[in-house]
């Protein structure tokens, strides 16, 4: 296990139905997304202060381009509700 690693420090991830149907339906024309998500779920769980905050507790991620690598970029809309150590995704779309 990494050095100064703690599960008592992450954030679970939860994801609205809307944002799943989605996300589902991006990786049917873009299969590799699929490999994406445990990436995002890793860097939310872990740091989800880290990206642009648009308003309280709402915030915006947005992934690298790796087209030609069959991977767009994604802009994935998010809230952190602290008390509860939860990072709830709202919305995804194709940037």
């Amino acid at each position: 296990m990494h050095p100064g690693y703690s599960a008592e420090f992450h954030y679970s991830i939860v994801r609205e139905r809307s944002f799943q149907d989605k996300f589902e339906s991006f990786i049917k024309d873009y299969q590799r997304l699929a490999e994406v998500e445990s990436a995002i779920d890793w860097a939310l769980a872990r740091r989800p202060h880290s990206f642009t905050q648009i308003a309280t507790d709402t915030y915006f991620l947005v992934t690298e381009d790796l087209g030609e690598f069959g991977i767009p970029s994604l802009r994935i809309l998010y809230m952190i509700d602290s008390s509860e150590r939860r990072v709830l995704l709202i919305d995804v779309d194709l940037k």
